[in-house]
């Protein structure tokens, strides 16, 4: 079984104290869609006060669904797939760039099966829950890293010992993101 629930090295342990700070579903439902459409605005060359983080930027490059330089995000610009991108549902959107991600993961230095597990993992936590990140791999605290940039975990502060989990999966795979229009 991938998420190994109950075993005390398992990142899909509950938290036993709750976080003084606990976000609740609202909250977590408003950060997801401010995360993603920071990502599709900047897609779109929207102006905007802050855009995505550095990790979000150099997959969107890798994945040519943009083009430029990552570290000048100003340089970028939408490719055609790019645009192809924005026409596909949420869901499609999601595990587009997830896969991505697995694809890439060796680039940056990670095991993409730990990355695969993690993911796989992240899908079967209860939406809400606080969850212990002292057992996590280097590749996973990357990773949750990454996927604060996406709106599909939240934790307060990069070395915070709680994270939410902000995906809700369906049976068939797919991801149901309520808080984005259909």
């Amino acid at each position: 079984m991938l998420t190994r629930r109950g075993d005390t090295s398992s990142f899909g342990v509950p938290c036993e104290s709750r976080d003084k700070n606990h976000v609740d579903i609202p909250f977590l439902d408003a950060y997801a869609t401010r995360q993603w459409e920071t990502i599709l605005h900047f897609l779109v060359g929207t102006e905007m006060p802050e855009g995505p983080g550095g990790g979000v930027l150099e997959l969107l490059k890798q994945s040519k669904l943009m083009e430029g330089d990552p570290s000048r995000p100003r340089s970028m610009r939408i490719t055609h797939s790019g645009f192809a991108f924005l026409l596909q549902d949420i869901n499609a959107q999601i595990w587009t760039l997830l896969l991505q991600y697995l694809e890439h993961s060796t680039s940056l230095n990670m095991d993409p099966v730990d990355v695969l597990h993690f993911l796989f993992m992240l899908g079967s936590l209860e939406l809400g829950q606080d969850y212990s990140t002292s057992m996590l791999t280097d590749t996973q605290h990357i990773m949750l890293e990454d996927l604060r940039d996406y709106g599909l975990v939240f934790q307060r502060k990069v070395r915070c010992s709680h994270s939410f989990s902000n995906v809700r999966q369906n049976h068939d795979g797919s991801i149901q993101r309520d808080w984005l229009p259909h």
